[in-house]
């Protein structure tokens, strides 16, 4: 009897873009005689709880890889699928919360390699409850994007065979998950720091040193402890990335990686907390896109770099606020001019 055993099914959840956002209620005067709305229901209105349920779309993109038991050169992949899902969030700030996600759904498991003939080898259904923290901007009017990491277990139930007499779907618990969650931890921490006061001493010390000086302060101490917060940060993703393939190699200090470094965070957007993190996305992509040039991949990041400092001087997220806060003040132009 042949079995058919998947040895890794992970299923990675991406959430589509479909998030219902609330509705905003705006209050005009209607008559200068209007009667004051009671503070019982100002109270009321302002007291809104953390909670949030909603129901979307969930797109399960399975990344696989798996064999069949004593057939060599074998292989299996598993087809995606889009679900309806079930969020739970809870808004520990208005900026961070915790969501949990739930769908389930089913998978079918098709051959490659030497059993690519046999096409569908069976069904399987899973289960893959999601927890995440998330990172929410509110800077940006009703419109409220998002990001966030998290950690994901898949348990499969009612699997059955097609071309195998039966199959066994396993799922591993990866370190993939692991960093995830240290990362997630890591952005929580330093957006406490960039918004507590030694955060606002920093930013006081790049306006104007001097005037920090002239308070008694002295802005080494401050800038040199924040140079030990970066390079542990550092090396805190240098560890990990060490741990995750097994190895260390002296490729990570070389200049074309400081070079990356600079172009994710020039990209992103300087002074920016998410900034980055936008720029080390659009650069990692860029290398996997940029893979078949070769040297001439170096050529390019220095062409998009060149073209960022010269035409997108505050980076991605730095470029949408501006645009955000120029599209919100004719709005409040118009309000204010209404009410005169």
């Amino acid at each position: 009897m042949t079995v058919a055993r998947t040895l890794r099914n992970r299923a990675l959840a991406t959430t589509t873009l479909l998030m219902l956002a609330a509705p905003a209620a705006m209050a005009a005067d209607l008559a200068p005689a209007q009667e004051p709305v009671p503070q019982a229901t100002m109270d009321a209105i302002e007291a809104q709880s953390p909670w949030q349920v909603r129901v979307r779309g969930l797109g399960v993109i399975t990344h696989d890889s798996g064999s069949v038991d004593q057939i060599g050169g074998s292989g299996l992949s598993s087809s995606d699928s889009l679900i309806p899902e079930l969020d739970i969030t809870y808004y520990l700030t208005d900026n961070f919360a915790a969501e949990l996600i739930l769908g389930t759904s089913y998978a079918n498991i098709y051959g490659e390699g030497s059993i690519a003939g046999l096409d569908k080898i069976g069904k399987t259904w899973f289960l893959p409850p999601t927890l995440t923290l998330q990172y929410h901007f509110t800077d940006f009017g009703a419109f409220k994007p998002y990001v966030g990491a998290g950690i994901n277990y898949t348990m499969f139930y009612n699997q059955s065979g097609a071309t195998a007499s039966s199959l066994d779907v396993k799922d591993s618990f990866a370190f993939y998950y692991v960093v995830l969650a240290v990362s997630a931890l890591a952005l929580f921490l330093f957006y406490r720091i960039v918004n507590s006061p030694f955060g606002e001493i920093l930013r006081a010390i790049k306006d104007k040193e001097p005037r920090v000086e002239s308070l008694g302060m002295k802005p080494e101490q401050f800038k040199y402890l924040a140079f030990i917060l970066s390079a542990s940060l550092a090396g805190l993703a240098g560890a990990l990335k060490a741990t995750v393939f097994q190895f260390a190699t002296l490729t990570d200090a070389s200049w074309p990686i400081s070079g990356e470094v600079i172009l994710m965070t020039l990209l992103g957007g300087l002074g920016t907390l998410s900034g980055p993190m936008f720029g080390a996305a659009i650069v990692v992509i860029l290398n996997d896109e940029l893979a078949g040039l070769g040297e001439w991949a170096l050529i390019a990041q220095g062409v998009i770099l060149l073209v960022v400092i010269v035409f997108f001087r505050r980076g991605f997220v730095g470029e949408l606020s501006a645009l955000i806060a120029n599209w919100k003040k004719p709005a409040a132009a118009t309000g204010a001019s209404a009410t005169a």
